[in-house]
C-alpha cells in the first residue's frame, strides 16, 4: 500500500518545524548555541514559500498530480507523483500543471530548468517516485 500524497496543512519538509540551535546548558555563556541547519538550509533563510490552492488535479495511469500557487501571485508549483511499481515516462499536459506555454519550469529538488515543447512536459520518474516543479514566467526568479 502506498502512503497518502502531502496534505496542505503538512509542513513541505518533516524537519521544517524543528528547532535551528541546540542548547544542552552546558555550553558556556559566551558560546553561542551551534546552529544545526544544513548549509542548503542556512542559504535559504528568509526565502520561506507560502503556497495556496493546494490540490490534486489529475490522476490517471499511474500520475498523480498536484498544483498550488505561491503568495507572490505569480508562482505555480505542480508535484508529480508515480503510482507505478517500475521506473516510467509520464506526458504531463502543462494545462494540467497550470503552466503556459512560455512558462520556465525548475526541478526543485536538482535546480534543473527543465525543457518542454509548450504542450507537455516530460518527466521521467522511477519506482513510486516524485519530482517537484517550479513554474515561472520566462525570466521569473531563480
Amino acid at each position: 500500500m502506498l502512503p497518502d500524497p502531502p496534505r496542505a496543512d503538512q509542513p513541505a519538509h518533516p524537519v521544517a518545524d524543528l528547532p535551528v540551535t541546540a542548547d544542552d546548558g552546558r555550553r558556556p555563556a559566551h558560546q553561542p548555541a551551534r546552529d544545526h541547519r544544513t548549509a542548503h538550509q542556512r542559504r535559504g533563510a528568509g526565502r520561506a514559500v507560502h503556497s495556496t490552492g493546494n490540490r490534486e488535479v489529475l490522476r490517471e495511469n499511474g500520475l498523480v498530480l498536484w498544483t498550488a500557487r505561491d503568495t507572490d501571485g505569480r508562482t505555480r508549483y505542480a508535484a508529480v507523483f508515480s503510482l507505478a511499481g517500475e521506473p516510467r515516462r509520464y506526458e504531463v499536459p502543462l494545462g494540467s500543471a497550470g503552466a503556459r506555454p512560455a512558462d520556465r519550469i525548475r526541478e526543485l529538488w536538482s535546480h534543473a530548468d527543465v525543457p518542454h515543447d509548450g504542450r507537455h512536459l516530460t518527466v521521467d520518474l522511477p519506482a513510486h517516485g516524485a519530482a517537484l516543479f517550479r513554474l515561472t514566467e520566462d525570466g521569473g526568479r531563480e
